[in-house]
């Protein structure tokens, strides 16, 4: 009988250790409710353009543990709607992925905190919601506790100016019947009005009329400033 309990205690303890949470973890309980930590061991087959975290597959996104290995991407979003829409930045970051999975060596698992593919997101895609209510407050939740995850990270990949991707339809002037800037949620956003969402889902304009983030430039001929 003592053999057995001394052996039940081993165990405990082992399981106990196996399950020690990542120093990232201090940021706040509720952290990884709104922050995912995506498996690196996905990224190099992720196609471009990288989806929303509300798109990407949670068996691909775990809570990191002390035995793993966290790295933050710090990088420039060369466009409003998404940081990296051709994937010119992907062999960059895949690179820089496997550099530091040989320097670091983990006992478990590398995780990637991208902000793509970590925070609730905007709309990039025609055919995307735009965020719920509890997505908003989530991705508020995130802002604040973003700075602890580049501070607590075990790596942070630095990502410069990768070079800009032409991308289709980018800085056309597109013209639209005042109808339908009716179902257009707008926003001032510095020094210009932008298209941020539809109000109803269901009569959202094609990608050949208004879509998210276009910036009104005029209205019945009167420049919008």
């Amino acid at each position: 009988l003592s053999r057995v309990l001394s052996r039940g205690r081993q165990q405990l303890k082992y399981h106990a250790n196996a399950f020690q949470p990542h120093p990232s973890s201090a940021a706040g309980p509720a952290i990884f409710t709104c922050v995912s930590c995506v498996k690196a061991s996905c990224i190099p087959e992720l196609a471009a353009p990288w989806p929303r975290q509300q798109e990407f597959p949670r068996a691909s996104v775990r809570v990191p543990s002390a035995d793993d290995v966290l790295l933050a991407v710090s990088h420039a979003w060369q466009y409003q709607a998404h940081p990296d829409p051709a994937g010119v930045e992907r062999p960059l970051i895949n690179s820089l992925i496997q550099n530091a999975m040989a320097a670091q060596k983990a006992k478990g698992e590398t995780l990637l905190f991208y902000d793509q593919l970590s925070l609730s997101q905007r709309p990039f895609s025609s055919d995307q919601k735009s965020r719920t209510s509890d997505e908003e407050k989530s991705f508020g939740q995130a802002l604040t506790v973003m700075p602890f995850f580049y501070l607590l990270a075990d790596a942070v990949l630095h990502i410069g100016h990768p070079g800009e991707a032409v991308i289709p339809g980018e800085g056309e002037i597109v013209h639209v019947d005042l109808a339908e800037l009716d179902n257009a949620m707008l926003e001032e956003v510095g020094s210009e009005v932008r298209v941020v969402g539809f109000r109803d889902q269901s009569e959202q304009p094609g990608s050949t009329a208004l879509a998210y983030f276009d910036r009104i430039v005029s209205v019945c001929g009167v420049a919008v400033k």
